[in-house]
């Protein structure tokens, strides 16, 4: 739309002007601990103040509380709690910015990192630190004043005035799978500016009073890093969790770091986290695993939105207990969850290109998206190769990887969705023309605009529809039979 591409080039500009001088109008990323209220994001949500946290660059926004309690309705410091677009416009700087999010913290199972101060009172149980644990803490691990680089050992990481130490527990997922004293492909560009959160694991649900479900693995190390490239509208969410003993001590130190697989399709989660012994599964003999993501809270102020579902997922969640699913073990799976505010809007997405983020728990007060999991079992997997996609031997893992993508858009789904889509390399067409009024012909401004596609199937046109019976009623018939296209047709609103 021609007033979209016109506004997306009014935001360009204004982003170009806000560059400081020093960096000759190119892009930058840096991270600070706020020191005046000038500096936090500001908007009808946004909770970041003096002491706290900023992860910004050309682009976008980002703030981190400090470690102790969260003010947010999550439990600890460290979550990320206010996302914006870089505003510079006399109305919206200086800490009077457009935030409309909540609150996402990482989840290993159902552990997140309980990152509070060694001194608090907060919660008896969840703020005591074993005699080797992992001291909690939030610190700018790259600031964006010098380069982000990586080193081996003490003596090298001197030389080069090094911030990533390979040799560290903490950064072997960066290293090299030849060469564990180089980087591997995944560590941050020199140019990124790195927010990292570290600590021993806590039960949030457990917290609440919610849940206590036996024998699932919740004792871990937790290490989040929140990693932010020049001119990029997406932050990288990048989380190790390790295995840890009562007493705090890696379970197997001599292990090794291995990337949690993705989660492609629907999966039962409690069967991941629970195992045979709790849970039917569909291969026998599994241990209980691991799955990984995030609790997330989008808040009130922001409209959901789920491809292949539109702005009404609870509904869809609604739907499938109301047909006898069960929506915890045969949850949503999109490829990516968005939500959209006045003049912003928020996306979220698994890392790899074919991962889902896969939603069982929807509401006000909870709601957790898992997008990496894998069962856990002994010697090798006698399935087919799909079956054993998400099995692996933990027995020799000392820790799990993974990454989810978080981006921030100028208030539509598009915006923020291709920021994700183009940093998984996925190759996006694009659409221009003008919506008008039907009656006097005049453009309409703040239009959206849905895709649909076609169905296959009837149980891709309605909630109770077979998966066995083929969809015949056309592209001319979606909206009055079902609503749900697959070649593609255009609604405007």
């Amino acid at each position: 739309m021609k007033k979209n591409l016109m506004r997306t080039f009014t935001v360009l500009a204004l982003v170009g002007f806000a560059i400081p001088s020093c960096n000759n109008g190119e892009g930058f990323s840096r991270a600070y601990r706020i020191s005046n209220r000038a500096q936090v994001i500001g908007g009808t949500s946004a909770l970041a103040d003096l002491g706290d946290y900023i992860l910004e660059n050309d682009r976008i926004r980002l703030a981190f509380p400090e470690a102790g309690n969260s003010v947010g309705p999550g439990v600890f410091g460290g979550s990320l709690i206010d996302a914006d677009l870089q505003r510079n416009d006399a109305q919206h700087r200086q800490g009077r910015g457009l935030d409309q999010f909540s609150e996402l913290f990482p989840i290993g199972n159902l552990a997140i990192p309980a990152v509070c101060k060694p001194d608090s009172k907060k919660v008896d149980g969840f703020c005591s630190f074993p005699s080797k644990a992992l001291a909690p803490r939030v610190r700018v691990l790259c600031d964006g004043s010098k380069p982000c680089l990586s080193c081996y050992g003490k003596e090298d990481c001197l030389q080069k005035g090094a911030q990533i130490d390979l040799s560290k527990e903490l950064n072997r997922d960066y290293a090299s799978a030849d060469d564990p004293t180089q980087a591997g492909p995944d560590v941050p560009s020199q140019h990124a500016a790195v927010i990292r959160v570290e600590g021993m694991s806590g039960n949030y649900l457990e917290a609440l009073g919610l849940v206590s479900i036996a024998k699932v693995k919740m004792n871990f190390r937790m290490r989040n890093d929140f990693i932010l490239e020049p001119g990029s509208k997406v932050v990288r969410i990048r989380t190790l969790i390790m295995e840890a003993g009562r007493d705090g001590s890696l379970l197997r130190p001599d292990g090794e770091i291995q990337q949690l697989p993705s989660l492609t399709k629907p999966r039962a989660l409690f069967a991941l986290l629970l195992g045979s012994d709790y849970f039917h599964t569909e291969l026998p003999d599994m241990d209980t695993g691991v799955a990984g993501g995030d609790f997330l809270f989008f808040g009130d102020r922001l409209k959901l939105f789920a491809p292949g579902i539109g702005f009404d997922v609870y509904r869809e969640i609604r739907n499938k207990f109301a047909i006898g699913e069960d929506a915890l073990n045969n949850p949503i799976a999109a490829p990516y969850l968005a939500a959209v505010g006045h003049g912003v809007s928020y996306a979220i997405a698994s890392a790899d290109p074919d991962g889902k983020y896969l939603l069982p728990i929807l509401s006000g007060a909870v709601t957790a998206g898992f997008t990496h999991g894998a069962h856990c079992h002994t010697g090798p997997c006698e399935g087919t190769a799909e079956q054993c996609a998400n099995v692996v031997d933990c027995s020799h893992v000392m820790g799990f990887v993974f990454e989810r993508l978080f981006a921030v858009g100028d208030g539509d789904v598009a915006s923020a969705a291709s920021s994700i889509l183009e940093a998984r390399g996925q190759v996006l067409g694009t659409v221009s023309g003008q919506v008008l009024d039907s009656v006097s012909q005049a453009p309409v401004t703040h239009a959206q605009v849905y895709v649909y596609r076609v169905p296959q199937t009837m149980s891709e046109c309605r909630p109770s529809g077979s998966a066995d019976e083929a969809y015949t009623g056309g592209a001319e018939n979606f909206e009055a039979d079902c609503l749900v296209p697959r070649d593609y047709q255009w609604v405007f609103s």
